[in-house]
C-alpha cells in the first residue's frame, strides 16, 4: 500500500499555532505589568498620604510627596518624571473640587494643597503607561492610543496636631 509522508507536519503545525500562543503569552504578561504597576502606585500614594496626614504638611511639597510616592513604588520605571500629581482639600469631602484623571500631566505637581488641621484631602497620582503590544491599544484611555493612564488614588481627614 501507499504510504503518507508526515515528516514536515509538526514543524508546520507548530509554525501556525507558535505565533498566535506567543502572541498571547505576551499580552498576559504585558496585562500583569500593567497591574502589578498600578498597585504599586496606588500602595506608594497610600503610604505617601499617611506621612501627609500626620506631619507633612507643613514642610512637604508637591515634589516631596512624588518623591515619596516612587520611592515606595520602586518599581515603575520613570516614575519621578512620568508621575502626576494633584492634592486637593477643603473642610468638607463633600466640598473638595478634585480634576479628572485625564486632566493630571504626567510629571506635573502644581495642584498641592495639603490643607490645614481637621481638613478633607484627596491625593491623587497618575502615570501614563506606554504599551509595548500593539494588541494592547483597545485598553487605551487617552488621546494618546499607545498608552493607559494608571492611577492611585486616596482620601482622609488630616490630624489634629496643630
Amino acid at each position: 500500500m501507499f504510504r503518507r509522508a508526515e515528516g514536515g507536519t509538526t514543524a508546520i503545525e507548530f509554525g501556525l499555532l507558535a505565533m498566535p500562543f506567543f502572541l498571547m503569552m505576551f499580552v498576559i504578561m504585558e496585562l500583569g505589568m500593567i497591574f502589578f504597576t498600578e498597585n504599586a502606585i496606588q500602595f506608594g500614594v497610600e503610604e505617601s498620604g499617611r506621612i501627609l496626614r500626620t506631619d507633612g504638611r507643613g514642610t512637604m511639597t508637591g515634589v516631596d510627596l512624588r518623591r515619596m510616592i516612587c520611592n515606595r513604588a520602586a518599581v515603575v520605571i520613570g516614575c519621578n518624571e512620568r508621575l502626576g500629581l494633584s492634592v486637593t482639600s477643603a473642610r468638607k469631602f463633600a466640598d473638595v473640587a478634585n480634576p479628572g484623571i485625564a486632566d493630571i500631566e504626567p510629571g506635573d505637581v502644581s495642584a498641592f494643597t495639603p490643607g490645614a488641621a481637621g481638613d478633607a484631602v484627596v491625593v491623587i497620582a497618575t502615570y501614563d503607561w506606554e504599551f509595548i503590544s500593539l494588541f494592547m491599544r483597545p485598553l487605551a484611555n487617552l488621546a494618546n492610543p499607545n498608552a493607559r493612564r494608571l492611577h492611585g488614588i486616596t482620601a482622609f481627614r488630616t490630624e489634629l496636631l496643630e
